[in-house]
């Protein structure tokens, strides 16, 4: 199979979908990979690395997005990828329905693409591999967020997060007990803040009671407990979301202004939309914003901060399923049943229940429109 890596052409965005170990895999596979010149570079890796596996380099991002039989890319396609692309041709990146517009959905039908959301590849058992893979990377740059923005210099509340003698600790609520959530907990309570972790399933707030060390206060989200619980917290990170929707809205603008003032909220769930009702997102280069006298964190793409690490992260995730996609044709794709959850266009055919409610499309068969 042709498969192509384009660079990425969102702004401040340096991951890249494939490491040259993952190369090398598909390329001893009997593949042909094409990555578009300085695609790694953002990453740490360069052509020359690429091309030793076998790599083939192209120079233009145009013919990156139409090599390949199969395309792999971190982003959801951008409006001049759309234009580019050809009917039957195979997209497969995060979706990131938060910051998804009508008009580039449109456009992805209308190109009659076949195209999978990877955070939507969904195991037997619920879990969610590469959610989870950038998840694990944002777990661990919430403490180091949390730092920057309480720091005085920064306009932040102007305290430590814990383990002064005699200094109290910071109050951290974080909503949602999946893996950022539980893995923020963990980090945030080992370096001795106050946590207290939310979430609606009482399950999930059980495991990191019997699993960890470090063990945070829990308990049901409810707008009762928020209410009560944010006029004392120093950091907030949202956490909270369903595969294959928008977050939900859990922090409401009253409960905002409840808030200290300088106070932060982290709103990890940005990318599908954010928990709290004042969010929007923001950049790298422009990362807060205050409303309601409260510093706002809405980065979408938390992860390219620490890019080489993250693509990491996102090879050793897709790769498994990379390699069984690759053996044969979209039909042999949609006999794997984790990947077949996370199609949602089929030669531009809506094949996914949750999408097509959201965008008032129907979803059917890929004959209903021939």
């Amino acid at each position: 199979m042709d498969i192509s890596i384009p660079r990425e052409t969102v702004i401040e965005e340096r991951r890249v979908a494939l490491v040259p170990s993952g190369v090398d895999l598909l390329v001893r596979g009997g593949h042909r990979v094409y990555v578009e010149s300085g695609a790694g570079e953002g990453a740490g890796f360069l052509d020359e690395t690429y091309e030793k596996v076998g790599a083939k380099i192209v120079y233009s991002h145009e013919e990156a997005l139409r090599r390949g039989t199969l395309m792999i890319k971190v982003q959801p396609p951008s409006r001049a990828e759309c234009e580019a692309f050809s009917e039957g041709q195979v997209i497969a990146s995060y979706l990131e329905l938060g910051v998804q517009t009508r008009e580039r959905m449109e456009q992805l039908r209308a190109a009659r693409v076949t195209a999978f959301a990877l955070e939507f590849i969904q195991e037997d058992d619920g879990s969610l591999p590469m959610m989870r893979a950038m998840s694990e990377v944002v777990a661990g740059r919430i403490p180091i967020i949390a730092g920057r923005f309480m720091n005085s210099l920064t306009g932040g509340r102007g305290i430590v997060i814990g383990d002064v003698p005699g200094v109290p600790p910071a109050t951290v609520i974080i909503i949602g007990a999946g893996t950022v959530g539980g893995g923020a907990a963990r980090k945030l309570g080992a370096m001795g803040a106050s946590v207290v972790l939310l979430d609606s399933d009482v399950r999930k707030l059980r495991q990191h009671l019997l699993s960890d060390i470090e063990r945070p206060m829990t308990l049901l989200s409810t707008p009762y407990n928020l209410e009560r619980l944010l006029p004392t917290a120093d950091i907030v990170v949202c956490a909270a979301m369903v595969p294959g929707e928008k977050a939900p809205t859990l922090v409401t603008r009253q409960m905002v202004k409840s808030m200290r003032p300088r106070s932060l909220i982290i709103d990890v769930a940005i990318d599908q939309g954010g928990c709290a009702e004042t969010s929007h997102p923001t950049t790298h280069s422009n990362s807060t914003f205050v409303e309601e006298g409260v510093i706002h964190y809405c980065v979408p793409n938390i992860a390219a901060a620490v890019a080489r690490s993250a693509s990491y992260a996102f090879t050793n995730a897709g790769l498994p399923y990379l390699v069984k996609v690759a053996a044969g044709d979209v039909e042999h794709a949609l006999a794997i049943p984790a990947v077949a959850r996370s199609m949602y266009l089929r030669r531009g055919v809506c094949r996914h229940e949750k999408i097509g409610k959201l965008f008032g499309w129907p979803v059917g068969e890929e004959g209903g429109r021939r």
